[in-house]
């Protein structure tokens, strides 16, 4: 339908709409370029600036929540940045704090709850982490949990947060977060290769999609002791994000010819290819509303705006 361009030496991170805005996250190789970008769809086929601003080494993911948008920042220190959206014309940075005693980059985020769920690369540190952030302006840290190994993506599902990981013996691990101040592991599913976990999308407590290496699964977590495979798709590249919408899901990927993908999920023990979309670069971000998908794109022309007919 269209397209958005960041200007040059920039990528597109990640994706999330809200209403008639799409708010972006991208990095460069310059730390001085812009790296979040608050766009108007209110017209997808002509999508406008509302503004953009330089929150520091560049943004990885986002989540939003109310006024607020959360960032996983590309840096070793103030891993975790938040960002005032009530004007979309004039986002404010107003805070930026780091994990406790760890040093890597941030790789995930997911906000609810007056709560912050983030992820890092591997660390000596605790890279599962989790912060009371009632107050926007003032943080405050409630506990953290030893994965040992990068945490790619987060989502959080009726007081479960579902963590994909770069672990060979558990790409997908769940928590119970009902009290923040002390999760604990109640789920884990090993793959039967050693690719990582990229991304996981929950529908409820009985089901969640992930992307494992090039591989989009569909997992029964019905009995958290016991999680099963009830089908899988090949998605010739990295699945880095999804989303699933009644009998569609959507992929992100780094297949060079199908960077977009959706896959038909009517048969939950059936997935199947229904259709793709070729890019210039790798699929980063999905978002989904109204039946407009939202992509965002390694590429300075990194915002992708697809619809059916």
């Amino acid at each position: 339908l269209s397209s958005f361009d960041l200007g040059p030496g920039n990528e597109g991170m990640d994706v999330e709409v809200k209403n008639n805005t799409v708010f972006m996250a991208a990095k460069a190789s310059d730390a001085n370029k812009k790296d979040f970008y608050v766009v108007d769809v209110a017209n997808p086929a002509n999508p406008t600036l509302k503004k953009d601003i330089n929150t520091g080494e560049g943004l990885v993911v986002l989540s939003i929540r109310g006024n607020y948008a959360y960032a996983a920042h590309n840096d070793d220190e103030n891993q975790i940045q938040i960002i005032n959206i009530s004007d979309e014309s004039n986002p404010v940075l107003i805070k930026s704090f780091s994990f406790q005693s760890n040093n890597k980059e941030g790789k995930s985020i997911y906000s609810l709850g007056g709560f912050v769920y983030a992820g890092s690369k591997i660390s000596s540190g605790k890279e599962f982490q989790i912060f009371d952030v009632s107050d926007p302006s003032n943080p405050v840290f409630k506990s953290s949990v030893e994965i040992n190994a990068d945490v790619n993506d987060i989502y959080v599902l009726n007081d479960r947060a579902y963590l994909a990981t770069a672990r060979d013996d558990a790409e997908i691990l769940i928590f119970d977060v009902s009290n923040p101040a002390s999760p604990s592991q109640i789920g884990v599913f090993n793959n039967s290769s050693s690719s990582d976990g990229l991304s996981v999308f929950a529908l409820s407590d009985s089901l969640a999609f992930a992307g494992i290496g090039g591989n989009f699964v569909i997992l029964n977590t019905q009995d958290l002791g016991n999680i099963t495979v009830r089908s899988s798709y090949a998605a010739g590249g990295n699945v880095n994000d999804l989303y699933a919408r009644e009998h569609l899901a959507f992929l992100g990927t780094s297949d060079s010819n199908k960077e977009f993908q959706i896959v038909n999920i009517s048969d939950l023990d059936n997935a199947i290819f229904y259709s793709s979309y070729n890019f210039p670069q790798v699929a980063m971000g999905v978002d989904y509303l109204n039946n407009v998908i939202y992509v965002s794109v390694r590429s300075n022309d990194a915002l992708r705006i697809i619809t059916s007919q």
